[in-house]
């Protein structure tokens, strides 16, 4: 394993710092709309949610908007029901306000006007939703790899909803993996995992289908990522870290991981590559599962 020309130039890397950066870029989006008001009264809500007149799927978002701004939201914890166990979906307005409410990102059928000085209240919310997820933009990179059972490529899809997104899925049954292996929202639209071709794949190009459902059950399964399997030399960064040629083998072992570290916070390239974000979210989920060796 070749060390970084860089090494020199840097202390060791702390790896809480590096997990403690990687959190902090993702916190922006998690502002809750009750501190963005925090000088407005609060109006408590409570009821049942019904999407397409089926109780709501258990992690159900719950909206409320007064003249356009978001100025509460809830997740639910019981399907069917919303700001239940008195974690009330509060709602900062003024007096007489009009609430607009949505399900799922779904406008509700049912308003509320603010009132002051009022306990919880009880208001059923209900929400029609027949439009299915549009799924574009496949990609995999590298394309092709090599039937070794470790080289990774990353699959990319956009899924655009009317509503929120519940899941996104793609079959990789024919490459050696699950038939529905998860696809995570990494970037607004963008969903994506990573896959190899396990060992003995026949050469060839994969259709692997790409599954995007919404909470009412609508979904897009209309979309296949091409993936081929052949006879490739190993070029992608990841070998660096990862291959059956590094230190680690194919898991990511602690000194990988701050080698990789110091190559993503110094712009470093690795076989002509600027690391990203996502690439070390990827290899701490990876130290993580290899028991952090």
């Amino acid at each position: 394993m070749k060390q970084s020309k860089k090494a020199g130039r840097l202390k060791t890397l702390s790896l809480f710092s590096i997990v403690l950066a990687v959190a902090l870029a993702g916190m922006a989006s998690m502002v809750s709309a009750d501190g963005d008001f925090p000088f407005l009264q609060a109006n408590e809500f409570i009821g049942d949610a019904t999407l397409n007149g089926d109780a709501t799927l258990v992690g159900t978002t719950i909206c409320a908007y007064i003249d356009g701004e978001l100025r509460g939201s809830v997740v639910t914890t019981t399907e069917g029901e919303y700001g239940n166990g008195h974690n009330f979906l509060i709602v900062r307005g003024n007096n007489s306000d009009l609430i607009n409410f949505t399900v799922a990102g779904v406008p509700a059928a049912e308003t509320a006007t603010w009132i002051a000085n009022s306990g919880p209240r009880k208001l059923d919310l209900s929400a029609n939703d027949t439009e299915s997820p549009v799924v574009s933009a496949p990609n995999a990179t590298p394309n092709p790899i090599a039937s070794t059972g470790y080289q990774l490529s990353r699959l990319n899809v956009t899924a655009i909803d009317n509503g929120d997104i519940y899941r996104v899925t793609v079959d990789l049954s024919t490459v050696g993996g699950p038939d529905a292996k998860e696809m995570y929202c990494i970037d607004g639209n963008t969903y994506s995992t990573t896959t190899t071709a396990a060992i003995g794949t026949p050469n060839g190009t994969y259709y692997l289908q790409v599954n995007a459902s919404d909470f009412a059950g609508n979904y897009d399964d209309s979309e296949y990522i091409l993936l081929t399997v052949g006879n490739v030399e190993p070029t992608d960064w990841r070998y660096e870290w990862m291959s059956l040629e590094s230190s680690g083998g194919s898991a990511i072992t602690t000194t990988e991981l701050q080698d990789a570290a110091q190559h993503w916070l110094t712009g470093e390239r690795v076989n002509g590559y600027l690391l990203t974000l996502a690439d070390i979210q990827e290899l701490i989920a990876m130290w993580l599962g290899a028991g952090a060796s």
